[in-house]
Order: structure tokens, then C-alpha cells, then sequence
């Protein structure tokens, strides 16, 4: 289904953060006002952030971990 969304908006209410770990942009809310809005990759990145701290309360914070440490290596090359 990604296939045939390429170039389209796509707007997902998530209660699953892997599902949305891939998309280009991810827009948190907080009490109804935007709170972050960035890559996953940065506001993964981002220690004080929403988003990070959500990720790292569920139980795939293990694999969105793996991913930082992908990113951090890839910099660093």
C-alpha cells in the first residue's frame, strides 16, 4: 500500500509508533496544539522531545533504539 501512496498526504492517528516510524514527517499533538512536527530520525534524536519520550514507553523502543544507532552510525561515517 506505501507503493501506491507515494506522493499522496496521508494523515494516520497512530497507536502503534512502528507504523508511523517510517513516514516522511510526523506531527505530535499535545492537549490539541502541535507540539513537534519532524522527521522520525530527529525526533527520535531529540532527548528532551515528545515523541522520544513516547517511543521509549512502548514495547518497540528496543527496535526504534536499533534505529538510532543505525542513524548515529551512518553520521559518523
Amino acid at each position: 500500500m506505501r507503493d501506491e501512496l507515494v506522493g499522496a498526504i496521508v494523515i494516520t492517528i497512530a497507536h502503534r509508533l512502528k507504523t508511523i516510524i517510517d513516514y516522511d514527517r510526523i506531527l505530535v499533538l499535545d492537549n490539541g496544539k502541535v507540539a513537534e512536527l519532524d522527521s522520525p530520525k530527529r525526533l527520535l534524536q531529540d532527548k528532551q522531545g515528545k515523541f522520544r519520550q513516547l517511543c521509549q514507553q512502548s514495547t518497540d523502543w528496543p527496535l526504534f533504539s536499533s534505529f538510532l544507532h543505525e542513524w548515529e552510525a551512518g553520521e559518523q561515517s
